[in-house]
């Protein structure tokens, strides 16, 4: 994310481009480390990241993730962080069963469109 992170009058995310890419160490400094240490961004990006981790584990190396909603605002404390996970056809299988781990059940709105 070579450009500067601004916000909008009303907390969201202002970009020239409609895209920002970023990594994952881009999202946390950007998006955690900024905001006081009791917000629940600690805890959302962490539930995240364990996912991440865990579809790597599973094999899936290559995919991309839009993330999208109040995470990429300023709200101090967005309720989740809304992602959609692409992948390739052949990669479906693997996705749905990791989707049903148990470690998954709470963490994740599993609302997928496969």
């Amino acid at each position: 994310m070579a450009e500067i992170i601004k916000f909008d009058t009303r907390g969201n995310l202002k970009s020239d481009k409609n895209i920002v890419e970023s990594n994952m160490l881009e999202l946390e400094e950007h998006f955690v480390r900024h905001f006081n240490k009791e917000s629940l961004r600690v805890e959302i990006v962490n539930n995240f990241l364990s996912f991440i981790r865990a579809i790597k584990n599973e094999g899936l190396k290559s995919f991309t993730i839009w993330i999208d909603g109040s995470f990429i605002s300023n709200k101090p404390n967005p309720k989740d962080l809304d992602f959609l996970l692409l992948i390739e056809n052949d990669q479906q299988k693997s996705i749905r069963e990791i989707l049903k781990k148990e470690e998954f059940n709470d963490k994740l709105s599993k609302r997928t469109l496969i």
